[in-house]
């Protein structure tokens, strides 16, 4: 059965398994049909023969009731007795009343005292007299008589007194009887009346004519109890079993013709594309990718898929080679990560071991410690670095926009960077496009000095010989105005096909050429985090041999020109020389350090390890001057003891110092009550601008 190991023969055999079971629930389904239906019919001809007899009863039961209520009557046996025609006339009104044909009024010898029929003239619906003797024993009797004029339903009673209304007290004093003729009329009345065909038979019929009428029948007797007519009784079913049937059949044909359908359509819209599909699955043939797309359904878009396939087949072989190529630029980046930190780690720890010499000249340990701060500062810079793009990548950094002056910030740089860039031998080139009361703006201050440091210091690292030129013009983009910044270098310049790469974390224009590059490759990266944070863009124009020009936009958003109040010492009467300091650190290098930094300005030093320590000695020297706090201190944090500290002592100076590089961790030192920040290594002269900023006499004579 091999035709069945496919999915078309599985398909084909479950098509055949359930035609094969519905012939048989149509079996079964039929039969069941055949006998409801008899039990239909059975059910129907029951209630109909019911109520046949039922509504016959009661088309009787008027006449029977009526003939027996004029059967106790006082004035009416009298009148029988006196043969009063006139009072009978006036009172025995079942005539107009009830439209009988036969009425007629005996004395108890059976003499008609009294006609009332409608035909009076018409003796042949007469009860003959002897019938009338023979059922006289009955008192009250109903029965129908063939007579002359055609079969009759009669009602047959004897008349008593008042007092006698069950006749069993009196003889009879006359008799009443009264007939209605069973002719056409009657027929009519009861077929409305039955909802059914009435007719006189003299044969009996009870069962039914097919499956489309049932029928029943009343027999009627005569006097003596004999057959003498049957009133048949004829009604059409209500249930259409011929068009349930036809219906059946016709289900029979749809199933059989969905079957066939149904394997027509999964030749050609699931066996043929499947085929198609195991093809492509081989060989890839595009052919056949073409002639699946064709179909317009669930393999019309698996033939796209297809083709998307093979092209991202393709583009995985490029992606490939990208990715190996990506392997080799990061073994690139490692070692040269390496080799950064290896190099300045090694200037320290070098020449801090010759600094143990004892026959150093002051020259040459002016020289080791020169190099010692510049391998510090050069091993800063990668720290830094590493810091600010995990804080890109975590999306913990924040913009906190603040009022700048361009124009200062950029105559800041020149200033700072001056002696680096005279030392290579360059020229430095700076341009300002706005006065300075239209520099003001509003913007991050930190992260646009950062932009700007790192692409000045990348400028200095590439040019050896010529200018480097930092300024910046004022465009506008349509509604917007832009701030455009540059800083262009007459250095190496970057190859073409680095510049698309060259602001990727990790990238340089050559990680090859390790000695021309020095750096970890985070700089550009997070200028361009930083640029697009402040809702600009960023970009490189290089040639090769020649120099690059690096630009970037951030909005204009113009400010106020403030002029800052230079900040009052808080200890006016003080001395720089006289100050009483606690020193809050638990590490002793860096407690021994900081005890060595402020020596020359203070009087006497406190120390305290931990944040217990710390706030007992504020509370037992109340006249300290300055407290250098260590953030991240044993038993209470520095934001714990700086609020406690400031519940009783509102004057003392307190100074953060934290190796944390957060601006969050500035803001809450502030929040807390620090009156300044420094963050670690310390700066010996920002450190020393921090004191003469709180305690010299005059800030402003600085």
């Amino acid at each position: 059965m091999q035709i069945f190991n496919t999915i078309y023969g599985k398909i084909t055999a479950y098509l055949i398994s359930v035609g094969v079971i519905f012939l048989i629930l149509f079996f079964f389904l039929f039969q069941y049909k055949s006998k409801s239906e008899q039990q239909v019919i059975d059910t129907a001809q029951k209630q109909f023969k019911r109520e046949v007899n039922y509504l016959f009863e009661l088309s009787s039961s008027p006449m029977i009731q009526t003939t027996y209520d004029y059967s106790y009557w006082d004035d009416f046996v009298s009148a029988i007795r006196k043969h009063n025609i006139e009072w009978i006339k006036t009172n025995i009104t079942l005539t107009n009343s009830f439209n009988y044909e036969y009425i007629c009024v005996y004395d108890k010898d059976f003499n008609i005292v009294c006609n009332l029929s409608k035909d009076q003239g018409k003796k042949e619906y007469f009860i003959p007299k002897d019938t009338l003797e023979r059922i006289e024993k009955h008192k009250r009797f109903h029965f129908f008589s063939n007579s002359p004029g055609g079969l009759m339903e009669v009602t047959f009673t004897s008349i008593h007194p008042t007092s006698d209304p069950q006749h069993i007290k009196t003889l009879p004093s006359g008799y009443l009887v009264v007939g209605r003729k069973l002719d056409l009329a009657y027929l009519g009345k009861m077929t409305e009346v039955f909802g059914a065909k009435v007719n006189l038979n003299n044969t009996k019929i009870d069962a039914t004519e097919g499956s489309k009428t049932i029928a029943t029948y009343i027999p009627l007797h005569n006097w003596d109890d004999k057959h003498i007519s049957f009133l048949t009784f004829h009604r059409k079913l209500n249930h259409n079993f011929e068009a349930i049937q036809n219906m059946s059949y016709f289900i029979l044909f749809a199933i059989l013709l969905l079957l066939l359908f149904s394997d027509l359509f999964i030749r050609r819209h699931i066996d043929k594309p499947l085929k198609i599909t195991q093809d492509i699955l081989e060989s890839e043939n595009e052919n056949s990718i073409y002639q699946l797309k064709q179909y317009h359904n669930e393999f019309g878009h698996l033939g796209e898929l297809f083709e998307r396939f093979v092209h991202q087949k393709a583009e995985l072989r490029l992606a490939k080679e990208k990715s190996q190529e990506s392997d080799r630029l990061k073994s690139a980046f490692l070692a040269n990560m390496s080799h950064e930190i290896r190099t300045p780690m090694n200037g320290i720890l070098g020449f801090a071991e010759l600094l143990k010499h004892p026959n150093l000249t002051g020259k040459e340990q002016q020289q080791y410690l020169k190099i010692i701060e510049t391998s510090g500062a050069r091993m800063l810079n990668i720290v830094n670095n590493i810091v600010d793009i995990s804080k890109i990548e975590s999306g913990i950094i924040e913009i906190t926009n603040k009022v700048t002056n361009i124009n200062e910030q950029i105559e800041f740089l020149t200033s700072f960077f001056a002696p680096e860039i005279g030392d290579k031998g360059l020229r430095l080139v700076y341009s300002k496009a706005l006065p300075t009361n239209n520099a003001t703006i509003i913007t991050d201050t930190e992260k646009l000095y950062g932009i700007l440091t790192n692409l000045l210091k990348n400028a200095i690292k590439h040019t050896y010989k010529g200018a480097i030129e930092i300024g910046y013009s004022l465009k506008s983009d349509g509604d917007q105005n832009l701030l455009e910044f540059f800083v262009t270098d007459s250095g190496n310049g970057i190859p073409e096909d680095r510049l698309d790469v060259i602001f990727d974390r990790f990238m340089q224009a050559d990680m090859s050429n390790k000695t021309a590059y020095q750096g970890a490759g985070l700089g550009l990266s997070i200028s361009k985090a930083y640029v697009e944070m402040l809702g600009g863009t960023i970009w490189v124009e290089s040639k090769h041999g020649e120099g690059s020009t690096f630009r970037f936009t951030i909005p204009y958003n113009q400010a106020e020109a403030k002029t800052e109040e230079p900040i009052q010492p808080k200890n006016r009467e003080k001395l720089i020389t006289k100050l009483k300091v606690l020193i809050v650190e638990d590490d002793p290098g860096m407690e021994f350090l900081l005890s060595e930094t402020v020596e020359e300005y203070c009087s006497e030093l406190l120390v305290a390890r931990d944040g217990l320590e710390a706030l007992e000695i504020s509370k037992n020297n109340p006249d300290i001057d300055l407290i250098l706090m260590d953030i991240r201190i044993p038993k209470m944090d520095g934001y714990e003891v700086t609020e406690a500290i400031r519940q009783f002592n509102k004057d003392v100076v307190i100074i953060a110092q934290t190796a944390c590089a957060f601006a969050s961790d500035k803001e809450k030192a502030f929040d807390v009550g620090c009156d300044d920040y420094v963050s670690k290594p310390i700066d010996t002269e920002l450190f020393e601008s921090l004191i003469e900023k709180h305690f010299v006499m005059d800030y402003r004579l600085l």
